[in-house]
Parts: structure tokens; C-alpha cells; sequence
């Protein structure tokens, strides 16, 4: 029995309201979209310093795909092109791994450590030595499908 004021959702209605429906963390997700939608929409009108609240339209746009990352790790979405459907809108989980840079102190420490060292072993240190320097970054891509009918 479903507890009081909550209702099964029914496959149809989970078909036309999306596919967010099955995972439980992503419930309030439709209200972000929403909110996504509304400054999405502000920004076709060609105006690259509209504000609102003393915020630009482009950073709140920006503000409500980020704010719906962490809703995905907590539904399990993690992968980067993990999809769902949401009111009419499809939402990919997007990424990139943070930049890659030579380290020149250790690779320098390691060499003078090593005297006579042939050019494998040399590579074999750079790649060793290789780590990130950038920050990993995440995004939500939304697309509205061309066969959908997006509700708002």
C-alpha cells in the first residue's frame, strides 16, 4: 500500500514523464530542468548582459546544469554518457579528465639519482612521472529530442 498522499507511477506515465522516474535521488530533477529551461529560453533573445538578480542569465544557465551533477552520482549515473529523459528533455552526464603534465622536478631528481640510464628507461621514467594538473571536470548536455514534447 503506498503511504499516504503518494501513488504508484504507472509505466505509461513514467513514459511520458521520463526516465528519471526510476531513479529515486533524481525525483526533484524535473524542477531543475525547469529552472534550466526558463534561463535557456532567456538566453535565445540575443542579450549577453541580461541579468537577473544581478546574475547573468549565461552563469545561471550554467549554475543549474552543475547543480544537477551531484543528483547524478546519487542516483548512480556516474559513467560519462549516462542518459535520462526528463520532461521532454534528455540529459547526458558529460566529462573530461583533468590535464596531463610533465613533473620536471621529479623526473630531474630521478635522473641525477641514476646515472647512465638508456632512453627506456628514461621514457619509462617521464611516463611514470606524468600525473594531472587540471581539475577533472563534469557537465549535464540537455537536448530536447526532436520527437519529444516537452513539458513545462
Amino acid at each position: 500500500m503506498a503511504a499516504r498522499g503518494l501513488r504508484r507511477v504507472t509505466g505509461a506515465e513514467l513514459a511520458r514523464a521520463g526516465t528519471y522516474l526510476r531513479y529515486p535521488a533524481l525525483t526533484d530533477l524535473d524542477t531543475r530542468v525547469r529552472r534550466w529551461a526558463k534561463w535557456a529560453r532567456a538566453l535565445v533573445v540575443p542579450a549577453d548582459d541580461k541579468e537577473f538578480g544581478g546574475q547573468k542569465y549565461v552563469d545561471l544557465e550554467k549554475a543549474e546544469r552543475e547543480a544537477m551533477v551531484p543528483l547524478f552520482k546519487a542516483a548512480g549515473l556516474t559513467e560519462r554518457g549516462d542518459q535520462v529523459t526528463c520532461i521532454g528533455y534528455g540529459l547526458t552526464l558529460r566529462g573530461q579528465k583533468g590535464r596531463s603534465g610533465l613533473n620536471t622536478v621529479k623526473l630531474t631528481e630521478q635522473l641525477v639519482a641514476g646515472h647512465g640510464l638508456e632512453r627506456a628507461v628514461v621514457e619509462a621514467l617521464i611516463v611514470a612521472c606524468t600525473e594531472e594538473t587540471g581539475k577533472p571536470s563534469e557537465w549535464i548536455e540537455i537536448d530536447i529530442p526532436k520527437h519529444a514534447k516537452v513539458r513545462t
